[in-house]
């Protein structure tokens, strides 16, 4: 179970919902099937997506039970994606553990993928809320764009940072929005409101994966899907990657290389102080979100997403 919030036990007992729905929801005739599916969400996930429509549905205490729901919808959505992501880059293991694709075969991956999509689906329809199933019905596509953005990049040394913000704003960004506001129109808080969620959402986002990215070059340990070194050598170029390339020929050309070395990659960029300029970067999308976090009306909310954006600034893996 997710640790973010254990300073706040009401929101971990819901996640603790969150995955009992989720396993309930997952099981078919099919056990082997259903105990696969499973499989796939890990014990340690942060559960940050389903978190924040945990949090933005406090604006009316009488929708906890379909906030729970919608939580699990989305977590699911992400993990779906997740599987897919893991197809597409051919990756053997996620967090030490071994992919979908990599036990059995591509094949199952993809039927996995679908399922717990159609299952997300399934849950949103139910709530009928026209609103919230149209906007996971942009997110979706959002994600299939920002992939698309990603995979036509590869090995493509001409990317700037301005393309990389907008690939991870559509891949990333969009869900965390998009959380925010599933739960904003589950509560029923008025279009304004929803509006600065959104872009809590989306700033919280960014910081999240240019966050991630940095992680993988500043932690002794490389963390992730799969180690950056596999992005590098498959043309997938991250934000520290990008700034470094601005700066650097001769870190161009050693990326054409066949034997990169992960050292010589934290040495040109520490040289070229790219992880300095991330966390630059960092430092404006958390200024930004605390800004817009304290324009909110409900106290309550604006505490727990002023917490969590902390937790995230602050995280190490």
């Amino acid at each position: 179970m997710s640790t973010i919030f254990e300073e706040y036990p009401i929101i971990n007992n819901k996640l603790n919902e969150v995955k009992k729905t989720i396993d309930d929801r997952l099981t078919t005739s099919e056990i082997k099937f259903s105990k696969v599916v499973r499989s796939i969400f890990n014990e340690n996930s942060k559960l940050i997506r389903p978190s924040l429509v945990l949090i933005a549905s406090e604006y009316n205490e009488n929708v906890s039970e379909k906030a729970i729901s919608l939580a699990a919808a989305v977590e699911m959505m992400h993990v779906a994606s997740l599987v897919h992501d893991d197809i597409i880059d051919n990756a053997k293991t996620r967090r030490n553990q071994p992919t979908i694709n990599e036990q059995y075969d591509i094949g199952y991956a993809v039927i996995c993928g679908d399922y717990l999509f159609s299952k997300a689906f399934e849950i949103i329809f139910e709530s009928q809320d026209l609103k919230g199933i149209s906007k996971m019905g942009n997110n979706v596509t959002n994600m299939v764009f920002g992939e698309v953005e990603q995979y036509l990049d590869k090995y493509n040394q001409e990317i700037n940072v301005e393309r990389y913000l907008s690939m991870i704003e559509k891949k990333t960004a969009s869900f965390f929005a998009t959380s925010l506001t599933l739960g904003a129109y589950l509560a029923k808080v008025k279009q304004k409101e929803i509006d600065l969620l959104e872009l809590i959402g989306k700033n919280m986002g960014m910081l999240f994966q240019i966050q991630d990215d940095l992680l993988d070059f500043k932690s002794n340990n490389i963390t992730g899907k799969t180690s950056n070194m596999s992005d590098l050598k498959r043309g997938i170029y991250s934000l520290p990657i990008i700034i470094a390339m601005e700066n650097d020929l001769k870190f161009k050309e050693y990326l054409k290389s066949e034997d990169i070395n992960y050292d010589n990659i934290k040495t040109y960029l520490t040289n070229n102080k790219a992880l300095e300029k991330c966390d630059d970067y960092i430092q404006k999308y958390y200024q930004e979100t605390i800004k817009l976090i304290n324009e909110l009306s409900n106290n309550n909310v604006k505490e727990k997403l002023n917490y969590l954006v902390n937790k995230l600034l602050r995280r190490e893996k």
